[in-house]
C-alpha cells in the first residue's frame, strides 16, 4: 500500500503542468526604432529606456516615445546607458559622444569635453 501512494505521488508530480510565461515582444511596428537594442535600463519612475542604432526611445507602459538628433543627441548610434544616483542618465554613442538626460527637466546635454 506505501507503494501505491509513493507511486501516485511520483505520478501526479509529472501530470501536474508547469506555469507558462507571460510576455509580449516588442518591435518596430509597436513603436520602437530599430530591432537592434544594444542596453536597456529601467529607470526609477518606470520607464524603460533603449538605446538602438537609430537613436533612443523610452517606454511607460503604453506607448514608446524616440529621441533622435532632432531632439538633442549628438548621434543616434547609441551603445550604452549609464544610470547615475542623482537622477541622470548617461548616454555613450558609437562614435565615442557622451550626453546626459536629466529626468526631471526631460533634457539632454551633451558633455563637452
Amino acid at each position: 500500500m506505501k507503494y501505491f501512494f509513493r507511486y501516485l505521488l511520483l505520478v501526479l508530480c509529472f501530470t501536474v503542468n508547469a506555469q507558462e510565461f507571460n510576455f509580449k515582444e516588442y518591435g518596430v511596428n509597436q513603436g520602437l526604432p530599430s530591432s537592434q537594442v544594444y542596453d536597456m535600463y529601467q529607470s526609477e519612475n518606470g520607464y524603460i529606456w533603449f538605446a538602438t542604432d537609430r537613436g533612443l526611445a523610452t517606454y511607460n507602459g503604453y506607448e514608446f516615445e524616440s529621441f533622435g538628433l532632432e531632439n538633442g543627441l549628438p548621434g543616434n548610434i547609441i551603445l550604452n546607458i549609464f544610470p547615475q544616483k542623482n537622477n541622470e542618465i548617461w548616454f555613450a554613442t558609437i562614435d565615442n559622444k557622451v550626453f546626459s538626460y536629466n529626468q526631471e527637466l526631460r533634457k539632454f546635454q551633451i558633455y563637452q569635453y
